[in-house]
C-alpha cells in the first residue's frame, strides 16, 4: 500500500471549490501536506500553525507501520520535490524516455535529502490497449486531450466540455495512439513493460483504455504477468 500525492490539477481542484493557485503555491501546499500527513501517522498530538493549515489534533487509529508516499511529477521541478520529500516517484511512461531531465532532478532532490540515489520507487504508468488499431482508435477519442495534457488550456481548464473540444482540433488520434502498445498479442505488452524496466521502473500502473475492464484484466493476469514473472 502506498499514498500517492501531486500538486494537482483545475479540472479537479477548480471543480471542487478549491481555489488554483500557481505553480510554486500548489507545490508548497503538497510539501506542507506531507509533513502534516506524516506527523499525524506517528498517532501522536500535532500542533501546526503552518502557512497553508492549521492543526491542532491527532489520529486515534493511526497505521501500524510507516506507509510510503509517492508524488507525481510530470516534469524537473516536482521530480525534485519527489526526490526530496517522497518515498517514490510516480510519472507516465513518455516523460521518462523522453525527459533526461525528470529522472536527474529526482536524483538531485534525492541527494538533497541525504537519500540513497540507488533506491526509491518509481512507479510509471503505461498506457495500452488490447485489440486491434481501429478498436483502440474508437478508444483514444476518449483520451484525446493527453497528448496535450500539461499544456496551457489543458491541465489548468475547470470544463471537461472545452478540453474535448479544443483536443478535438488540436490533436490527431495517431499523436494519441503512438504513446500506447496496441496489440492483442501478449509479446508487444511484455517486452513494452520490460522496456520500462530497464529504464528504472520498480513498478508499472497499467492504464488500459478500453470499457471491456475484465477482459483486460484477464489477458494481462494470464498471458502478460506470468512471462515477466518467469523473466
Amino acid at each position: 500500500m502506498f499514498l500517492g500525492l501531486g500538486a494537482s490539477e483545475k479540472l479537479n481542484e477548480g471543480a471542487a471549490g478549491g481555489g488554483w493557485g500557481n505553480y510554486e503555491e500548489r507545490s508548497a501546499r503538497l510539501v506542507e501536506a506531507v509533513e502534516i500527513i506524516r506527523r499525524l501517522w506517528t498517532g501522536e498530538h500535532v500542533k501546526l500553525d503552518g502557512r497553508f493549515w492549521d492543526v491542532d489534533g491527532m489520529l486515534y487509529d493511526p497505521p501500524p507501520s510507516s506507509i510510503p508516499i509517492y508524488i507525481a511529477a510530470g516534469g524537473p521541478k516536482s521530480a525534485r520535490v519527489a526526490g526530496i520529500h517522497g518515498d517514490g516517484m510516480i510519472t507516465g511512461a513518455s516523460s521518462l524516455k523522453t525527459d533526461n531531465k525528470l529522472k536527474e532532478a529526482w536524483a538531485g532532490g534525492l541527494r538533497e535529502a541525504d537519500k540513497d540515489t540507488s533506491g526509491g520507487a518509481l512507479m510509471v504508468e503505461h498506457w495500452a490497449f488490447v485489440g486491434d488499431d481501429e478498436e483502440a482508435r474508437d478508444a483514444a477519442r476518449k483520451w484525446r486531450f493527453i497528448p496535450r495534457a500539461w499544456e496551457h488550456g489543458y491541465f489548468d481548464n475547470v470544463s471537461p466540455a472545452e478540453i474535448e473540444s479544443r483536443a478535438e482540433s488540436d490533436v490527431d488520434l495517431e499523436d494519441v495512439l503512438k504513446d500506447w502498445t496496441v496489440s492483442a498479442e501478449p509479446e508487444p505488452h511484455i517486452e513494452a513493460i520490460q522496456e520500462l524496466g530497464e529504464l528504472g521502473a520498480t513498478h508499472v500502473a497499467v492504464h488500459v483504455a478500453t470499457t471491456s475492464q475484465s477482459k483486460a484484466v484477464d489477458f494481462f493476469g494470464n498471458k502478460v504477468l506470468p512471462a515477466l514473472r518467469g523473466a
